[in-house]
This record gives C-alpha cells, sequence and structure tokens, in this order.
C-alpha cells in the first residue's frame, strides 16, 4: 500500500481482488517507530554462488486503474506464463508461485500463487504501484496499512519524484536533490536500515524486525506482523528511462526464499531495460 500528499486515489474492486486504498505522496523517508521492544536490524545475507535455473511461472493478471478507469484486460501483450531465473536449491518452491502483472504489463511481482493483487494503479503522471498481499484477512499496522505483502513501483518521470524515492540511499541522488530543489529537505539513509550498495544506481536494504518501513513514492509496508521486511530500489537519473525502481518484501521469516527470488526477479529485469 502507499500514501502521497497532493494526490490521493481510492480504489475499490470487490470481485476483482483490489481492496479499497489511498495514495499519499510524501517527501519524508523514514522507518517508523514501534512502542513494542523488538530485535535489530536483520542482516542483508550477503550472496550464495550457486547453481541457476530457468523456471516457467504462470501469470496473474492484477485489474488496473489508471487514468483512462479501470482496465480489466491487458493494453500490452502480457503472455501466460513468465520464465525467471533461480537458484537450483529453491526450485521445490517455485510450483508455489505466480507472476502478478499490472494490465499495461509495467511492473511484476513474484510471489505465492495464493496471494492476492490489493493495489494496482498506473498514474497518468507516468509512475505505478502493484501491490500483492496474502489472501484472507489483512492485517494492518499503525498506520493503516498491510503488515505482509509485496510492493513495486516505478516513479514517473519527474525529477523529482524519483529524487525523493532515490536520495535517502544514492548519495549522488541526494546531491542532485540539494541542487535542484534547495527548498525541499532529502533525509540521509533511514535510521534502523541496513543498507548495502551493490552499485552505484542498485541497493539493498532490510528493516528492523515488526518495523514498518516508509518510503516517499512506494508507501508503507510492514508492521508487528512483520518479522522480515526486505526491499531492493534502482536509480536512473541520466537517460530517458528515468526513475527510481522499488520492491519491498514484507512477512513472516519463512518467506525469506520467496523474498529472494521476488526481490532478484524484480532487479533483473529492471537492470534489463535501463542504461
Amino acid at each position: 500500500m502507499m500514501r502521497r500528499i497532493v494526490k490521493t486515489i481510492a480504489i475499490g474492486l470487490a470481485a476483482t481482488g483490489l481492496a479499497a486504498c489511498s495514495t499519499i505522496k510524501t517527501h519524508q523517508v523514514h522507518t517508523v517507530p514501534t512502542t513494542t521492544h523488538r530485535p535489530a536490524s536483520q542482516p542483508i545475507k550477503p550472496p550464495v554462488t550457486t547453481a541457476s535455473i530457468n523456471v516457467q511461472l504462470p501469470v496473474t493478471k492484477c485489474p488496473t486503474a489508471s487514468g483512462s478507469g479501470l482496465l480489466t484486460s491487458p493494453v500490452s501483450p502480457v503472455t501466460p506464463t513468465v520464465t525467471i531465473s533461480v537458484p537450483s536449491s529453491d526450485q521445490q518452491i517455485t510450483s508455489s508461485l505466480s507472476v502478478f502483472v499490472d494490465m499495461a504489463n509495467r511492473l511484476q511481482v513474484v510471489a505465492p500463487r495464493t496471494w492476492k493483487c490489493d493495489v494496482v494503479v498506473d498514474y497518468a503522471d507516468g509512475s505505478a504501484v502493484l501491490s500483492v498481499v496474502p489472501s484472507g484477512t489483512i492485517s494492518l499496522n499503525s498506520l493503516g496499512f498491510p503488515e505482509s505483502g509485496i510492493v513495486a513501483s516505478e516513479t514517473s518521470a519527474s525529477t523529482l519524484s524519483t529524487l525523493s524515492q532515490a536520495c535517502p540511499f544514492f548519495p549522488a541522488a541526494q546531491s542532485d536533490m540539494q541542487k535542484d530543489y534547495p527548498s525541499i529537505p532529502c533525509n540521509s539513509e533511514p535510521s534502523g536500515l541496513n543498507i548495502k550498495r551493490s552499485t552505484s544506481f542498485k541497493v539493498g536494504f532490510s528493516a528492523p524486525a515488526f518495523t514498518p518501513v516508509q518510503l516517499a513514492e512506494t508507501g508503507t509496508i510492514g508492521g508487528s506482523g512483520s518479522a522480515l521486511t526486505q526491499g531492493v530500489m534502482l536509480w536512473n537519473y541520466s537517460s530517458s528511462r528515468n526513475g527510481a525502481y522499488t520492491e519491498v518484501c514484507a512477512g513472516d521469516s519463512g518467506l525469506q526464499p520467496v523474498f529472494t527470488i521476488s526481490l532478484n526477479n524484480f532487479a533483473s529485469r529492471v537492470e534489463a531495460y535501463i542504461p
């Protein structure tokens, strides 16, 4: 789910699986403290060298709210299956996974097949959000957002939107924010997050257990019901594919293999089409 100041969109889709939501843009990026003492931030595990295999996953099409109304059929080609690369050691769990896509096929989220589309929005300004959550009753955190789920987002072509999302994680983005928008503050690295920079344009991060994470453009995810919250962000600010691309996963620690597959697939797909 996500919260944005400036524009708010409420979407309700019962039978289709889209739940009501409100989206607020903000220029604050921080972890939200809880009143209960919880374990410290979980370190991001270093990658383990292992053989990878390609597997085909079924596609789940998510009804999508857009500037032209509700899209219930694809406006861009959506194949019935998607091939992804996974560690051979995780091949067994892929039989329970699906690739959730929006009707414009802009974002893809690998998640358990039993989960459902929660919020899918392609905004007129070019930004997009795809949220997938467990089926059944959804526990909400203190800010009214789901405690478990996977949220993928892409900022618009607006440099302000992109830099608002990226500046806490990338020093160059923070410098550009201060130069281009000197009157708008940009937080430094969010307190409590464990951040690992893979390259100058890609970071992985994890939050303290049971702590919601709030990002400027993606929204808030996690809370007292999520022992594991991890994410990846890729930033591109120097070409026609300008944008910040983010996926955040939150849920039970037993979902670690699923989250790893989902985050790796998201990053690989973004890296394939940005310079």
